[in-house]
């Protein structure tokens, strides 16, 4: 006999619903699993294995923790808190007695960095004008966020600190961001400090931010402003315009800062026309002092507004000195305009200057930095300069 239709239909119904089972089972499974991997990489450990493939904010955020764990290490090894001194992007510095036993500081730093996830990368110890010197490049895998330097010298006492030189030079080479050719690759490698300033929302953005933090450099936003009438090329993605609202302005901003998290300040792509405008700035200030960064003025007009109106924020600010290679790409001329702001930072304590990532200005930078003597004029980083000059 047959089956009547309405037990054929009913029949179907019961093997639909078994056939649906195992579907909604997989995409529970599936829900369960993506929930886990995002609390996974919420977690410590994922911060980690983030920060291993080079996300930006997962490393700011390892960079604390080892620094922590670093510090922790120090005071297991005896070493009391107000005689170390850390300089954010750049090395970790430590004056021991002579009775301080370096191979058990090195263990104890270890130890602790390794508990938290991380690792010591690199290690050496060397003898340096009488006192023994260790040496530790501290991270995760792949990439350095700390240089720690333990200097322990032949008196029972702490070292005297070395003579202030007589000039701080801190050069910016702005315009990161395009990509990272051999030139780029090369200034990132320089044995002396300079600061990358980086271009938001180009396509090697975040990898250059994370080369820079590789590298120890100190990076900063290098936030395009419109520009006087005329200029090309134009000023690019996310530039702050005159005729904006200040919600738009901020928005901007906020969304180039995001993108490059953990830069240590901003200075400003073109902008002639931008900076001679205060209500503008005072966003940009607004921002800035919300955010802990320093500004640097590029000084693209002479009737630029932007220092003033910063500092009127109580934001620390800095000026722009010299461009070495604005309308020129000749070494020879380079150099004299970097041999110019090498006077005057002997003259007047500090010099700014600002350069390109081009092959002549990398070339002269590299021939010329890593001779200077530090006794005399220093290369350092911009922060370097507003920590040895604060600003009330």
């Amino acid at each position: 006999m047959f089956a009547s239709p309405k037990r054929r239909r009913r029949g179907r119904s019961k093997k639909s619903q078994r056939s649906a089972r195992p579907v909604l089972v997989l995409l529970v499974m599936i829900l369960v699993a993506g929930s886990a991997t995002v609390a996974w990489l919420r977690s410590e450990r994922g911060e980690i294995w983030l920060a291993e493939r080079g996300v930006a904010s997962a490393q700011e955020h390892c960079a604390q923790l080892w620094q922590s764990s670093l510090l922790d290490g120090l005071m297991d090894a005896g070493i009391p808190p107000d005689s170390v001194v850390v300089h954010p992007g750049y090395p970790v510095e430590v004056e021991v007695g002579a009775s301080c036993d370096l191979f058990a500081l090195n263990l104890a730093v270890t130890r602790r960095l390794e508990a938290a996830g991380g690792q010591v990368a690199k290690g050496e110890r060397f003898e340096d004008q009488g006192s023994s010197v260790l040496e530790l490049w501290l991270g995760g895998k792949g990439y350095v966020s700390h240089r720690l330097l333990a200097r322990r010298g032949p008196q029972a006492s702490a070292l005297q600190p070395p003579p202030p030189p007589k000039g701080l030079l801190a050069i910016v080479v702005d315009d990161f961001g395009h990509n990272l050719n051999a030139t780029v690759r090369q200034l990132l490698s320089l044995s002396v400090p300079i600061t990358v300033a980086i271009l938001p929302e180009r396509p090697a953005s975040l990898r250059v931010l994370s080369e820079a933090r590789r590298a120890g450099k100190e990076a900063i936003l290098h936030m395009p402003m419109e520009p006087v009438a005329g200029s090309s090329p134009g000023p690019g993605k996310l530039a702050l315009m005159v005729d904006m609202s200040r919600e738009e302005v901020r928005r901007r901003l906020e969304r180039a800062l995001d993108e490059l998290s953990g830069v240590q300040g901003l200075n400003n792509h073109m902008g002639s026309e931008f900076t001679q405008h205060p209500g503008g700035m005072e966003v940009v200030a607004q921002v800035l002092a919300e955010r802990g960064l320093y500004f640097l003025d590029s000084l693209t007009s002479p009737h630029s507004v932007a220092y003033e109106t910063v500092r009127r924020s109580h934001v620390p600010a800095l000026r722009n000195d010299l461009f070495l290679d604005l309308d020129v790409q000749d070494p020879a001329l380079i150099e004299q305009r970097l041999q110019r702001l090498i006077e005057r930072a002997r003259r007047k304590g500090t010099a700014i200057g600002i350069g390109h990532p081009e092959p002549a200005t990398a070339r002269v930078l590299q021939e010329i930095l890593p001779q200077l003597d530090p006794r005399d004029v220093k290369p350092v980083f911009l922060s370097e300069i507003l920590r040895s000059f604060p600003q009330s």
